[in-house]
């Protein structure tokens, strides 16, 4: 055999296999850059805006940095931009029970023990304006308005322990106004508002992106040793409402029938006017015209006067008529007493 004929066989073979390699190597290339290229594409979801960070730092300018939902983004792969998704359409809800009662301790059955005493350190609780001792459960709902300041603002890890250090401020600072009976019974209504209001204030000085929906007591209580003495002045309380109700509602009825009665008495009173002015007013116009009838002719008093002389002489039990004397003598005799019957 020829050794240059083997010689060259050989290379041809290897020259081959080579190229055949780097073929293979350079559609695996291609392939794995394609890879990595659409590996950086990605969609929002509907919930969800999100941001891409290239080096660490936000791409786009303020305000048009938040890439909403419903379509196709691309961003460059891990390490070059990383994609954050903030969940922007999911309430957050803050909760604090700083100030109730340690958990193995707030069970129904020691809460209703007039014995069980406070112990600082153990239980949470407030002062009021009035200087006594209220417990509480609060929780506030909130929303993301800036996702962006939301998210960069204050590291994940530490987030909710600041909801809950200005939850305690603003429930701290409200409560040191108000009287313990009106923020346990009598306006848990306006005291949510408030809290809600002074928590708003917090977050806003806070600037982190986050707005208030809805601030809620969960619980309230009085100091555990002196249960039963907050249930006396409620029920007194209650006791006291229910007798003011009371008697408003007979005052109202009262009221009610003294006015109907009122106004009957001043619609006959009104009547009966109405009717003796219309008989005055009758009378007069007869008599104003009966002077007339007198001034025009004295004729018209005789029968007037016979109807009156008429009716005069039918009531008296006894009749003498006098006639008027004349030229002649007129003798004129009378009975002085009578004659027995």
């Amino acid at each position: 055999m020829d050794t240059g004929s083997t010689v060259n066989s050989g290379a041809g073979a290897l020259f081959r296999s080579l190229n055949l390699a780097f073929t293979i190597l350079r559609v695996l290339i291609a392939v794995l850059l394609t890879a990595f290229v659409f590996s950086g594409s990605f969609t929002v979801r509907e919930n969800e805006q999100a941001v891409i960070l290239r080096f660490g730092k936000v791409v786009g300018e303020p305000g048009s940095q938040l890439i909403d939902s419903g379509q196709w983004h691309w961003a460059w792969p891990a390490p070059i931009d990383r994609v954050i998704r903030i969940p922007v359409k999911e309430n957050l809800r803050v909760e604090s029970n700083s100030f109730w009662f340690a958990e193995a301790f707030s069970d129904q059955d020691s809460f209703a023990s007039d014995g069980a005493i406070l112990q600082p350190g153990r239980d949470g609780y407030l002062l009021t304006g009035d200087s006594n001792i209220i417990h509480l459960k609060t929780a506030a709902v909130c929303k993301i308005t800036d996702p962006v300041r939301y998210h960069f603002s204050v590291v994940d890890a530490d987030r909710q322990k600041l909801f809950r250090s200005l939850l305690d401020t603003a429930v701290q600072g409200v409560l040191a106004h108000w009287q313990v009976d009106e923020a346990l019974y009598r306006n848990v209504g306006r005291l949510e508002s408030e809290l809600q209001l002074r928590f708003t204030e917090l977050l806003q000085k806070a600037d982190i992106g986050v707005a208030v929906v809805d601030f809620i007591v969960e619980s309230k209580a009085p100091p555990q040793a002196v249960v039963s003495a907050f249930t006396n002045v409620l029920e007194t309380e209650l006791r006291k409402d229910t007798a003011i109700n009371e008697a408003r509602a007979e005052a109202e009825t009262l009221m009610t029938e003294a006015v109907g009665k009122a106004a009957a008495v001043v619609a006959d009173a009104e009547l009966y006017k109405k009717r003796l002015v219309s008989g005055l007013q009758a009378d007069a116009h007869y008599f104003s015209k009966l002077s007339e009838e007198v001034r025009k002719s004295r004729l018209t008093v005789l029968p007037l006067y016979s109807a009156a002389l008429s009716q005069v002489l039918e009531n008296a039990g006894e009749k003498i008529i006098l006639s008027k004397p004349g030229n002649k003598e007129t003798e004129l005799r009378l009975r002085l007493g009578r004659e027995k019957e």
